[in-house]
């Protein structure tokens, strides 16, 4: 993604109806997953400027992760200080650590051909 976009949707995602929309589905069904955990520990892949992370922060110990450095510049604008640069493919967690890993705000593309 753009660098420049990185400001844009951290200048609105706080009050623009789907980003505020898509957070409440996704929030809700993280919440009702989650019942019965005790100390959950989240990961949230493509964490971006850092929304949807905070909002998980209220339910365990959160960790955002995402490729871009710019990204995670926006999210430390959010308090958020539990922070990765890495991809999926190579987590830089300890394994078996997580409860639940999100994937919610992510915009994924497949180039033709790319399945093995």
């Amino acid at each position: 993604m753009e660098a420049v976009l990185y400001g844009r949707f951290f200048a609105v995602e706080d009050w623009y109806w789907w980003s505020v929309g898509t957070r409440a589905i996704f929030r809700d069904w993280v919440a009702g997953a989650l019942r019965g955990s005790t100390a959950p520990v989240l990961l949230d892949l493509g964490c971006g400027t850092g929304a949807f992370t905070a909002e998980l922060g209220a339910m365990g110990q959160v960790t955002g992760l995402d490729l871009s450095r710019e990204a995670l510049l926006f999210s430390r604008q959010r308090g958020l200080d539990r922070l990765c640069l890495g991809t999926a493919e190579a987590l830089p967690l300890k394994s078996r650590m997580l409860t639940l890993v999100s994937r919610v705000m992510t915009v994924g593309a497949l180039v033709a051909g790319s399945f093995h």
